[in-house]
């Protein structure tokens, strides 16, 4: 639900046959964090979730993988929806402030700056 609201996609399309390019990208980003948080769970399992096999997973984990490797923007939006996440789940894994350092960017050409918090090192 949280992918769904970031990318303003009703979650039931997620698991629909549609192939609308926002949805497909929004479930491409949904396998993308499943596998990154929930690393135990397999490409079957998480396919049943979203009413796909397997290897529609693989394909969709490849896609998006390469989209955020060639896009700062994606990149930073899977950072955000991470901790989105990780914070409803674990309330309170806020990282220290020493530990924190902010990256600001412009997400698009009217929209507004964003920043995104990551390890520093």
């Amino acid at each position: 639900e949280t992918v769904s609201a970031f990318y303003n996609v009703n979650p039931v399309d997620l698991r629909g046959p549609t192939r609308r390019a926002t949805v497909c990208f929004a479930r491409f980003v949904v396998v993308y964090l499943s596998l990154r948080l929930l690393a135990r769970r397999s490409l079957s399992s998480i396919g049943r979730d979203l009413n796909k096999d397997h290897t529609s997973i693989l394909h969709a984990r490849r896609r998006i993988e390469g989209i955020i490797a060639s896009n700062l923007k994606v990149a930073g939006d899977m950072l955000i929806l991470e901790k989105s996440i990780e914070s409803k789940h674990n309330p309170g894994s806020e990282l220290p402030a020493e530990c924190q350092r902010s990256l600001a960017f412009e997400s698009g050409p009217r929209s507004s700056r964003q920043e995104i918090h990551v390890l520093a090192g």
